[in-house]
């Protein structure tokens, strides 16, 4: 939907007749990302075995720190579908034989590993404040994201005695949810063959096509030496450098040559919405 207002009936669809603007486009200088390792989808039932988590700069992809400890399961069962549907592939005969020797040698339960993040979280934020010469902490520009918020905050909103959406200084941050951001730089509308899709693959055809449109070389998806492997620490590590290169480029495209949003073709039928 378009109101006049917004789309002129005057403007011509010349999509290259891109223009120039200010630099003003600037992403957070660091980020936090957060994995959990379970046996189950319900925290207050089946706890969790492992969480990792890494801080990265964003602008070079400095690794900061790492983050993991494993947690006990006493007073916990495993779900039985999480175990059958995952744990009992073949593949995953030998994680799952490591994840169960380690939650065996836990001694911290879920509450105290959760408490141990925080402090974790805190000391990290307090020492980049103090190293960029900041007195207050929530002036630290830090993001948290997970790759599936509604299940990885669950946990954390279920273990931690406090409110784990003011780690930062105190401040308000949202926990963001990447997969969501990728499924939004596809352009497409949600459906559920789109979210059967990979989020990063969509997200980076929606940002070559905003590429091609300002005129600039479509990129290719990187490769990392840290891989998704079930490792709680290195599956956030690389969920942050997966991060700062999506939050990069998009900051390059934009940076680069901002289309004129006006005369873009909002109705998707190859012509504008008031024609």
């Amino acid at each position: 939907m378009c109101v006049s207002s917004v789309c002129d009936s005057s403007q011509t669809m010349d999509r290259t007749n891109a223009h120039d603007r200010p630099v003003t486009h600037k992403m957070s200088r660091y980020v936090i990302a957060i994995d959990f390792e379970t046996l189950g989808g319900v925290p207050s039932e089946n706890g969790f075995t492992d969480i990792g988590a890494a801080i990265l700069r964003l602008n070079d992809g400095y690794l900061i720190d790492t983050f993991r400890q494993s947690a006990s399961m006493q007073g916990y069962q495993p779900e039985s579908r999480c175990i059958e549907e995952f744990w009992s592939k073949p593949g995953n005969a030998q994680l799952y034989k490591e994840t169960l020797e380690a939650v065996a040698a836990a001694t911290n339960d879920p509450f105290q590993v959760i408490a141990t993040l925080n402090l974790w979280i805190e000391e990290n934020v307090n020492k980049i404040a103090l190293q960029e010469g900041k007195a207050d902490p929530s002036d630290v520009d830090i993001i948290i994201i997970t790759d599936n918020s509604p299940f990885d905050a669950g946990i954390l909103k279920c273990f931690s005695k406090k409110d784990t959406l003011y780690l930062i200084g105190g401040k308000y941050r949202d926990i963001i949810d990447v997969s969501c951001v990728y499924i939004g730089m596809s352009m497409k509308p949600v459906t559920t063959k789109l979210l059967d899709s990979s989020s990063k693959t969509i997200a980076l055809e929606g940002l070559n096509e905003k590429r091609r449109w300002n005129g600039l070389p479509e990129l290719t998806m990187p490769v990392f030496d840290v891989k998704h492997t079930h490792n709680p620490v290195d599956d956030a590590h690389s969920m942050a450098l997966y991060w700062a290169f999506f939050q990069t480029a998009l900051i390059d495209c934009a940076n680069a040559r901002i289309i004129d949003w006006k005369i873009y073709d909002v109705t998707g039928t190859g012509k504008k919405s008031n024609q």
